[in-house]
């Protein structure tokens, strides 16, 4: 069991997220919400098939096909805008690590970010500073900590990675610290063995892959070659 004013308290509702959407303009719901005032709240003893009786009454009023835009104008709007929140949802944080180049991994809305499965700093084309090798100790690592860091905007020289996130990348503060030196696991060592030979070229490094990471996970007939960043860029546009 209903009541008229439960009509009327809905039709307003829809009617303030119409003007809402609208930029202001009154639309079909405003009208109606203005043309139903409840002058005696009676009770409706089957809101279903009042419901029902209405649209056919709205319906004949004003044409079948156009309250059949109408529904299909709104449904069409209403999946366009679940479309849009589960996409973001899918795609989460944009923001990347300033160090490698993972992505942000937190869903939430936040300020702060953060990544679980960073890759080498080298990846993301980060030399060691007087050398160009390649830098191969994981982004929390005491030594990528400790390195010094080149400004992303100039020729500046941060002593250190806190002093280069706290003048760049604050958002990504406090970041995660461990205290081995080279903390790279068996999948990281394998990815970047296999594909080392066009990021070394993309980015001008030097490679100082250590020889029991080469003969420990080189695969022939799967690493990349000099040509396939560029490859896959083609691919993407």
């Amino acid at each position: 069991r209903a009541k008229l004013s439960g009509l009327q308290a809905t039709l307003q509702v829809l009617a303030a997220e119409e003007r809402a959407n609208s930029g202001g303009r009154q639309d079909s719901f405003a009208l109606l919400s203005e043309r139903f005032p409840v002058v005696a709240d009676f009770d409706v003893e089957d809101p279903a098939r009042f419901a029902h009786e209405l649209g056919l009454h709205i319906a004949a009023l004003l044409g079948g096909s156009s309250v059949e835009s109408l529904v299909a104008e709104r449904l069409e709007a209403a999946l366009q805008k679940q479309q849009a929140q589960v996409w973001a949802l899918i795609r989460g944080c944009s923001a990347m690590c300033p160090c490698c180049g993972s992505k942000c991994d937190r869903v939430d809305k936040h300020t702060a970010h953060r990544c679980g499965h960073h890759l080498l700093p080298a990846f993301n084309g980060w030399r060691v500073a007087g050398t160009c090798e390649a830098a191969l100790d994981t982004c929390k690592s005491s030594k990528n900590h400790d390195a010094p860091k080149r400004s992303d905007y100039s020729d500046h020289l941060f002593p250190n990675l806190e002093e280069y996130l706290k003048a760049e990348h604050a958002e990504w503060l406090p970041f995660p610290k461990e205290d081995r030196e080279l903390l790279a696991d068996s999948v990281l060592k394998a990815a970047w063995v296999n594909c080392r030979i066009p990021l070394l070229q993309r980015y001008d490094m030097v490679d100082c892959t250590p020889a029991e990471w080469i003969s420990a996970y080189e695969e022939p007939h799967r690493m990349l070659g000099p040509n396939a960043v560029e490859a896959a860029e083609a691919r993407l546009v």
